[in-house]
């Protein structure tokens, strides 16, 4: 007779990507290993060392012929513009940002980070400038995830006049 813990009762009929830490939650929530656990505590251990065999070599890495970019002018002040949303299995590396403003006088913007302010500053007429120099914030490598959205917000200059411009590249999960 095959014995099965629990863990593996539970997973038979699963695909890793079912897998969720709540699952494990309804399963007896053990702390500390008893030799009740050992059978799930092997199941746990044989799950990561597939996915570490599977991921880790790839983990974080630029994933070919996926660079893109985006060039976004705020419609209208105080509106946040979407500038990258990941979409599920998605992770975008911001590898730039650089702010040109074409109206006159100057504008003012904040970037966001769903809804952590990155930074703020203002762009002059017919200078453009990466966003570093410009917030005093070096905020890269910046990776957007789901549920994340990198968005500006125009706070003060003619509207339309504020571009946006941007480079990225999708990474492995």
């Amino acid at each position: 007779m095959i014995s099965m813990s629990e863990i593996s009762n539970q997973l038979k009929s699963q695909s890793l990507g079912d897998v969720t830490p709540e699952a494990f939650k309804q399963v007896g929530g053990r702390v500390f290993p008893d030799a009740s656990a050992f059978d799930g505590l092997t199941d746990l251990v044989a799950i990561v060392e597939a996915y570490r065999a599977t991921h880790l070599p790839s983990y974080g890495a630029v994933i070919p012929s996926t660079g893109g970019g985006f060039n976004v002018a705020p419609a209208s002040l105080n509106d946040s513009e979407s500038l990258v949303e990941a979409l599920e299995n998605e992770v975008y590396q911001i590898q730039a940002i650089s702010i040109d403003y074409v109206g006159t006088g100057t504008g003012d913007f904040e970037l966001y980070l769903g809804d952590t302010l990155l930074g703020k500053g203002t762009a002059f007429t017919g200078d453009p400038q990466p966003l570093e120099s410009m917030t005093n914030f070096h905020i890269f490598p910046l990776y957007v995830s789901l549920g994340q959205t990198l968005r500006v917000i125009q706070t003060a200059g003619d509207t339309g006049s504020l571009k946006v411009i941007g480079s990225l590249v999708q990474t492995c999960l």
